[in-house]
């Protein structure tokens, strides 16, 4: 029996300069998960309903022992992290078939009102596994809370791995379920965009 990794997020953040002026500007974060479950068939396992999502995702941003924040009430730093949840919430793939550490780039357009209203890939990983794996979790993403007031996002440019990313000596090796995604701002007039 192949041993599966469901990528949900338990999320961790790196560091942020996230201004957000007409300027764009940028920043990192990352997708890390929890493996647990060892489905019979990674390509089966069903979408988490999006309540279960939200309500998920939301109380991941608060503080132990305070109530989450409500969808509506999150700011730019929370809402980043929600999103980063949201998207790794149905991210699972089998563990053999991802050894290779690939990283897969996928362009995704988000509409004001949250969906995802194109995603397009810009790197294949090269593994047609950890491919499959990000277009599903990304198809499977409930519509996403709307930005903050005046944080307008067109455009993220999304990077997938499995494992941690080596952040120096002490690293550990082996699979950590972890992907990160980086953001890019874009602001479109009249059909013309500019991103950072």
């Amino acid at each position: 029996m192949k041993k599966y990794a469901r990528f949900a997020t338990c999320l961790s953040t790196l560091s942020f300069s996230f201004p957000f002026a007409l300027a764009c500007a940028g920043g990192v974060a990352l997708l890390a998960g929890c493996a647990g479950n060892s489905p019979t068939s990674a390509d089966l396992l069903p979408a988490r309903p999006a309540q279960e999502v939200l309500d998920r995702c939301l109380a991941g941003l608060a503080p132990a022992g305070t109530p989450p924040p409500s969808a509506q009430s999150l700011d730019e730093s929370q809402w980043r992290r929600y999103v980063a949840c949201a998207i790794g919430s149905n991210l699972h793939a089998a563990r053999d078939q991802v050894s290779d550490n690939p990283e897969a780039i996928v362009e995704v357009r988000v509409e004001p009102d949250g969906m995802i209203g194109s995603i397009r890939r810009v790197g294949s990983s090269g593994n047609a596994a950890w491919d499959r794996a990000v277009d599903r979790s990304i198809g499977a993403t409930p519509a996403l809370q709307p930005a903050p007031a005046g944080h307008q996002v067109a455009r993220m440019e999304l990077h997938f791995r499995p494992f941690k990313a080596a952040l120096g000596m002490n690293s550990a090796g082996g699979l950590s379920d972890e992907s990160h995604w980086s953001w890019h701002r874009c602001i479109t007039v009249h059909g013309t965009a500019a991103c950072n």
